[in-house]
């Protein structure tokens, strides 16, 4: 699963990442070329709510 993340992740935002851990349920710590990322995943909240806490978008 964290492989799927990892890829829709790249797919999505301008960033490259290559290593993705879980840090709790839903928040993930993503690894880039340009620093440390941290994605939540939820399905709770709607895609433009979960956009405007991005910090990538």
């Amino acid at each position: 699963m964290s492989e799927d993340i990892l890829n829709f992740l790249n797919e999505r935002y301008p960033v490259v990442l290559q290593k993705i851990e879980a840090v709790s349920d839903g928040m993930y710590r993503c690894y880039g070329n340009q620093g440390i990322y941290y994605a939540r995943i939820g399905q709770y909240r709607t895609y433009e709510e979960q956009l405007e806490d991005s910090n990538i978008a």
